[in-house]
């Protein structure tokens, strides 16, 4: 069987899609590895009998879907996020897309099987749990994979023998409190939030889809205070700040530069 994975970023997802190639590589099974937003002109080359996505949420997504399904290619569903917070979770289980596209879903746990199966009424052999799939190559096996801590340190000049803590920041709208430079990129969000069933499940809990940019600029601020207090504090550890990849890392650039951290790294 020909099978081609959509990776959807490479920081994140690579990884575990080139484990699962290698071992559908080891069942006989051909494998291709594209990009999503080159998804449509390698499945025209490589010719798949299988395509593995990474979510329905958006529009492309479904419009791909549809398409795969007209021509008879097995669609499944390999989801990139393996939970969401409560006021998500019909995205999760699918209320804001056709799940009836897909022949095989693979969510990462029993708890989000549960929703999907009972939202869409499938059987446990179409939703069938397989694990949390981006954290497979921390095992034994595939330990060599992970990069060590020494080389880690040498490559960013950190000392292996200090302790790190990592800031991991998620505040990826936060730059759309700029409305008037970002403009097309708020009017693009605001659509797209309104494809994947963002906007309604925000409005649901209350919250005005057009403030979340500030909620974010603002808890980016309040958490930013916080860590750089820290830095000061304990000036022997040494601080790495590991921004979401749809951030704006320039705002962290500019904290370390404003703090005259010498213990911060981005």
């Amino acid at each position: 069987m020909i099978i081609q994975l959509l990776c959807d970023h490479k920081w994140r997802d690579l990884p575990n899609l080139v484990v699962l190639k290698i071992r559908l590589n080891s069942l006989g099974h051909k494998v291709y590895i594209s990009s999503t937003k080159d998804s449509e002109a390698m499945i025209s080359i490589f010719k798949p009998d299988c395509v593995v996505i990474n979510n329905l949420f958006s529009r492309r997504n479904r419009r791909l879907a549809q398409l795969l399904k007209k021509l008879n290619v097995i669609i499944i569903l390999l989801p990139t996020e393996g939970a969401v917070r409560p006021e998500f979770k019909k995205i999760m289980d699918g209320d804001f897309a056709n799940y009836d596209l897909i022949d095989l879903i693979l969510p990462w746990s029993e708890i989000s099987a549960k929703g999907i199966r009972k939202r869409w009424r499938f059987s446990k052999e179409r939703v069938k749990v397989a694990g949390y799939n981006r954290l497979d190559f921390y095992n034994k096996k595939m330990i060599n994979i992970v990069e060590k801590k020494d080389i880690f340190c040498s490559r960013h000049d950190l000392n292996p023998n200090k302790p790190i803590v990592t800031w991991a920041t998620q505040y990826g709208y936060a730059f759309l409190i700029h409305k008037e430079k970002y403009s097309q990129h708020f009017e693009q969000w605001l659509r797209e939030s309104k494809e994947t069933g963002q906007s309604s499940c925000w409005k649901e809990i209350g919250i005005n889809p057009k403030d979340i940019p500030k909620i974010h600029a603002k808890g980016r601020e309040n958490a930013g205070k916080a860590f750089f207090k820290l830095t000061k504090i304990f000036p022997n550890v040494q601080f790495l700040i590991k921004p979401h990849p749809s951030e704006d890392i320039d705002y962290y650039k500019n904290l370390i530069i404003e703090n005259s951290s010498k213990n911060v790294i981005l």
